[in-house]
């Protein structure tokens, strides 16, 4: 009884608006007319889900999604979408009319199956001078590969690439004149030589200066007669007149010539001066004082085989001489040797 009524009063409202509405809305109440009428009289779409209801439900797989009559949605529906479909499931809703092309791509929650990975490949080209600076430009080619996966932002599938490092693919070269270094000149140090000794000093290595473009440096500070090597470096964008960049060379300083006294013509000739002899005149010795002592004894004469010093003892005659004043004098004559061998070391 009540759906008659409803009806009843539907179509009393239809027929009033036909009455009042003016000729040219004709088309629009009669389309109207007809989404009303298939309201009533169609079938809808219904996306369906699946698992515990209300916890984590995806649409169900098959046959999905399904019509059914729009009387199953109840008195409720008033032919807006979407429209809560009462089942066991929470989140399954109509979502339109059959026969406008809906199908489960339109269901709310709907995933794409993911994609498959793919491989990655691409190549870059560059161009740049070669150095050191020879007069070509040096063109590589590189290249690298990847992996393309795809992720779920919530709405589609999105790449992720990934890459691997690049790798050379070719080099060559070709003549590029801009490409060529200014060339310096060779230091002339190169062409010089270490100072040479003299006699009694030893040589030294010559001077370094300050040249444009071009540094020079020993490999050590000088330390005394030896080999040193020095090497010039090029600022970059310059190259000597072979080439190249870098260039070393070694300095032999010599030690001190010393004096020689065998060859009057050569360098450091200097006469051999013998030592001055030195007369040692000892000085006079002062008379000696012997005193006999004679004793009222008789004395025979010593035997056959007697030493005079057994007789002298017997006698008690002493014929000894003072040590002192002999002590002296030769205390004096090594004085004079030693002095006379010192200024012979000087004159050396």
């Amino acid at each position: 009884m009540m759906k008659f009524l409803g009806r009843a009063l539907a179509c009393a409202a239809v027929a009033a608006a036909m009455l009042t509405t003016p000729l040219v809305a004709a088309p629009a109440m009669a389309a109207q007319g007809g989404a009303a009428a298939a309201a009533a009289d169609g079938k809808v779409v219904v996306c369906k889900y699946v698992t515990t209801p209300g916890v984590g439900e995806v649409l169900q797989t098959g046959e999905n999604p399904i019509e059914v009559s729009v009387e199953a949605l109840g008195a409720g529906f008033a032919g807006t979408f979407p429209y809560v479909f009462s089942d066991a499931q929470v989140n399954s809703v109509a979502i339109g009319f059959v026969g406008e092309g809906l199908d489960i791509t339109d269901c709310p929650g709907f995933q794409p199956p993911q994609p498959q990975s793919e491989p990655l490949y691409e190549t870059r080209d560059s161009s740049f001078c070669t150095e050191p600076l020879d007069g070509t430009r040096t063109l590589l080619v590189e290249e690298r590969s990847g992996t393309r996966t795809y992720a779920w932002d919530g709405d589609s599938w999105e790449p992720q690439d990934t890459w691997g490092e690049w790798t050379e693919k070719s080099r060559t070269t070709v003549p590029d004149a801009a490409c060529a270094a200014d060339v310096v000149a060779i230091p002339a140090l190169f062409g010089a030589a270490p100072q040479p000794p003299t006699c009694d000093t030893a040589g030294a290595l010559p001077a370094l200066v300050t040249l444009q473009n071009v540094t020079l440096s020993w490999d050590r500070p000088f330390d005394g007669p030896g080999t040193y090597t020095v090497t010039a470096t090029v600022a970059e964008g310059y190259m000597f007149p072979d080439g190249s960049t870098v260039r070393t060379r070694e300095f032999t300083v010599a030690g001190a010539l010393g004096y020689q006294s065998d060859d009057p013509e050569a360098p450091c000739f200097r006469e051999d001066e013998s030592p001055v002899p030195v007369v040692l005149t000892p000085p006079s010795t002062p008379p000696t004082t012997t005193t006999t002592t004679t004793t009222s004894a008789t004395v025979s004469q010593p035997a056959a085989g007697t030493t005079a010093d057994s007789a002298l003892a017997v006698t008690g005659s002493t014929g000894v001489t003072p040590l002192l004043p002999i002590a002296g004098a030769v205390a004096l004559l090594l004085g004079i040797g030693a002095a006379a061998f010192a200024s012979i070391r000087r004159r050396a």
